[in-house]
């Protein structure tokens, strides 16, 4: 058996690249399509029932690339649906944007609390 070795360190921030259409910072992104070999991977504003990657770190227009910070981040997400609850598990909406967990998949807790339209920091927890 061969050794595996990982792609990234527990924490460090990948490259993506906007994927049929902008990407907003401040919002979860999941991957768009395969990643080929030596490019950024592609990635879009994630959808609810899906799984993120992370939080893209800027805005990025299709074909453009931004930072994205993934597991044990804190950072600033742009609070959408129910908004947010300081200490309360966040859930993705279809926007990108996050609202206190109901019916999805845990991706943080929030940090602070934030109104749908305002940005909530939260350790992000994929």
């Amino acid at each position: 058996m061969p050794t595996i070795q990982p792609h990234y360190d527990p924490g460090e921030a990948i490259t993506g690249r906007a994927s049929g259409g902008a990407v907003t910072g401040g919002r979860f992104v999941m991957v768009a399509a395969t990643k080929p070999d030596g490019q950024p991977t592609p990635i879009k504003h994630a959808l609810a029932a899906k799984y993120p990657i992370g939080v893209a770190g800027a805005d990025a227009a299709d074909g453009d690339t931004t930072v994205v910070y993934g597991d044990g981040f804190a950072i600033d997400v742009l609070a959408g649906g129910t908004g947010v609850t300081a200490g309360e598990a966040v859930e993705v909406l279809d926007t990108g944007t996050i609202q206190n967990l109901n019916t999805g998949h845990k991706v943080g807790v929030a940090i602070t609390t934030a109104a749908a339209a305002a940005y909530a920091k939260i350790r992000v927890t994929l």
